[in-house]
């Protein structure tokens, strides 16, 4: 037996399933199709409907629901017992949905309208445009070459943080050589959104660890739990050892997810563009101006609670030259015990500030994704270091 017979004979017994299990969902008759990279035998479902009168034999096995909602459609049954449409045009058994998209869809690869209006040339089957739907959409060709919005996914929230520096998330930025120093790590705290910005030679774990040790953990406190992406330099045994043995929570942020390190995002870029700014206006270098502009940042307040980092970790505004010194903090006593009172009032009232400017994390994943589905991954270039 030859494979064109042999295959005809399994698509044969294929189509004799979906007379009998006309009922199936056209998903169901997708899967059931061979794939292979030869469709010969697509070619095959011209040989179904090759006479009229097979065609009426296929039409004669729809269910009575199916021929109910011909009816509804105005399709008639004719003389001849072939079902047409009003039109004149030949109905389609939904049992030869799938065959049918498959074959319209063709080599050309044609999206899902010109399906559509190339197979109502000579048929009739309103559920066609749902089996057109699914054949573009489970074309993995399709799908790497045209231009899609992928999967939508809700964005929910940034979790809230407990307090000044219990939550932060840092990465790393690179910079032109400057001094030997080439990359800055970038921290920022979730809550205040206080920055500290460190400049290296590399990019790499011992780098991370040895900062937060020796600079950020002993000046400010133990954080809660670090988020940052899965670049090598944070994914790696060094920081999981670190975080484990300080009781610090280690999160890694979804890959092909920038929207979770958004804070830190954010930073970087308003952080770049500012020391880009100040660097063409004084002929500084960057290295120069990182100071000025982290003052500058801390001292900027947010949109959102109208307060500045600065405020909310010193419980005053920054001290500026063009401010008087005695209207910065409204206290009554000049005793260390009554400035502390105060100072403490004054930071309290500035977390629920905070707090209430904090949208809590969607329970709701915002997607139906579920766990084993495959899915395309779109590959991203990186066509600069800025």
């Amino acid at each position: 037996m030859t494979p064109f017979v042999s295959m005809g004979n399994g698509y044969a017994d294929q189509v004799a399933r979906f007379c009998a299990l006309d009922c199936i969902s056209f998903k169901e008759q997708w899967e059931l199709l061979p794939q292979t990279e030869n469709d010969t035998y697509l070619n095959l479902a011209l040989r179904v409907v090759d006479t009229l009168d097979e065609l009426k034999t296929l039409q004669g096995r729809a269910s009575k629901e199916d021929k109910r909602s011909w009816q509804r459609m105005q399709c008639v049954q004719r003389a001849d017992d072939l079902w047409v449409s009003e039109e004149g045009k030949l109905v389609l058994p939904n049992s030869l949905l799938s065959q049918f998209a498959r074959l319209y869809h063709g080599q050309a690869h044609l999206g899902r309208d010109a399906m559509i209006r190339s197979f109502k040339i000579d048929w009739f089957n309103p559920k066609f445009r749902h089996a057109a739907e699914v054949t573009c959409h489970r074309c993995i060709i399709c799908q790497q070459m045209n231009a899609g919005k992928g999967t939508v996914v809700t964005l929910s929230h940034i979790g809230r943080a407990g307090g000044p520096f219990s939550k932060m998330q840092m990465d790393f930025i690179e910079m032109p050589v400057c001094g030997g120093l080439k990359y800055v790590l970038v921290i920022v705290c979730v809550f205040s959104h206080w920055i500290e910005a460190y400049p290296t030679r590399r990019n790499d774990s011992l780098t991370v660890a040895k900062l937060l040790l020796s600079e950020l953990i002993p000046r400010f406190r133990f954080p809660v739990s670090i988020e940052s992406d899965r670049g090598r330099h944070f994914d790696n045994e060094v920081i999981k050892l670190l975080c484990a043995a300080l009781d610090i929570e280690q999160k890694l942020h979804c890959s092909y997810g920038p929207e979770a390190s958004g804070l830190v995002e954010q930073i970087n870029g308003t952080l770049k563009s500012r020391m880009a700014k100040m660097c063409a206006a004084t002929n500084m270098k960057w290295l120069d101006t990182l100071p000025l502009v982290l003052m500058s940042m801390r001292n900027t307040p947010d949109k959102k609670t109208e307060l500045s980092p600065h405020e909310i970790l010193m419980g005053r505004a920054m001290r500026l030259p063009a401010v008087p010194a005695n209207a910065l903090v409204n206290i009554t006593d000049d005793m260390v015990l009554d400035y502390c009172k105060g100072l403490a009032d004054v930071i309290r009232s500035f977390s629920h500030q905070v707090e209430a400017n904090t949208m809590p994390p969607i329970g709701d994943p915002g997607h139906t994704l579920q766990a084993g589905d495959w899915v395309v991954v779109k590959k991203h270039v990186r066509k600069s270091c800025l």
